[in-house]
């Protein structure tokens, strides 16, 4: 004998219900498993397809690595001409540069004698 064997006085009402739960609920957990296994492999198709397309620019490929989890240092840096350091490297020098400059126009003169000022600019 294969499958099921029902003996000849049969189930009774409450054990044929539930087997019949056990079996409802089975095919519901199985069901909920391959939804998932699909999607994931959808998922993984999906990947793979856009990591062989070349029209993902590096620089978004780059960001979907995401963080580098190597940090550089440096002790200054350079923004729009104008140079900064930090604490450490200022204790260091003998010079010290804040980073502040200050740009002005001011007169000048050539000597204490000079009748002359002249418009400049400092910084």
């Amino acid at each position: 004998m294969v499958g099921l064997v029902i003996p000849r006085w049969g189930w009774g009402k409450e054990t044929r219900a539930s087997k019949e739960r056990e079996a409802e609920e089975f095919a519901q957990e199985d069901k909920m498993v391959r939804g998932k296994i699909e999607a994931r492999n959808k998922l993984e198709n999906y990947l793979y397809n856009i990591k062989a397309n070349d029209d993902v620019s590096d620089f978004v490929k780059g960001l979907s690595r995401g963080p580098n989890s190597v940090a550089k240092k440096f002790s200054g840096y350079v923004i729009n001409g104008y140079r900064f350091h930090t604490r450490m490297r200022d204790g260091r020098c003998k010079t010290k540069n804040s980073g502040v400059t200050v740009e002005a126009i001011t007169r000048s003169f050539a000597c204490s004698k000079d009748e002359r000022p002249r418009k400049d600019s400092l910084t």
